[in-house]
Formats: C-alpha cells, structure tokens, sequence
C-alpha cells in the first residue's frame, strides 16, 4: 500500500482482500496503474519494486536437485496415495 498520497492506493495484490482493506479504510483504495495494465514502456513507473523489472521472471532453465532421501521419501509418499486412492476406489464399487 502506499498512504503518502490523498488517497491510498494498492500496489500489490497479496493475502489481504480489496474488500478488507476498503473496509479498514473506510474508502476503497485506488489500484496502481501497473495492476490495470500500464506498462513502463508507456512511461509510467511503478512504485512497487516487485512491478518494475523483467528479472523477477527470468527465462532461463531452471533444474531443481534434491537429494536420495528426499527422492525416496516422495516415491513413498506417491505409492501410499495410490494405495489410498485404489483403496477409497474398491471402497465405493
């Protein structure tokens, strides 16, 4: 949120509801012009740091590595949730 202007104005979405913040407010806020669309290209510039640059979502390969525990733990968990599901399945036949 940013209160340093008249009238706040939203930012960025989070966990936090439109309707809460109006509701605390007791105004609804305006909704930053990045979120409705304006690009900095338009030259507009979000206040948001998170809205501003192309680096928060790269595009690159990312590989994920984990290791033998973790791997055999999920293959544990994934055949335990067939079970259960081949099981809730016979259970409704």
């Amino acid at each position: 949120m940013d209160m340093s202007t008249d009238r706040p104005t939203l930012l960025r979405p989070g966990a936090i509801t439109l309707e809460d913040l109006t509701e605390v407010l007791g105004e609804k806020p305006e909704i930053d012009p990045t979120l409705l669309g304006k690009k900095m290209e338009d030259g507009f510039i979000p206040k948001a740091p998170g809205m501003k640059y192309r680096h928060y979502a790269p595009k690159a390969e990312m590989v994920l590595f984990c290791s033998l525990e973790e791997k055999e733990s999920e293959e544990k968990e994934s055949k335990k949730k067939e079970l259960e599901d081949k099981t809730s399945e016979k259970k409704e036949i």
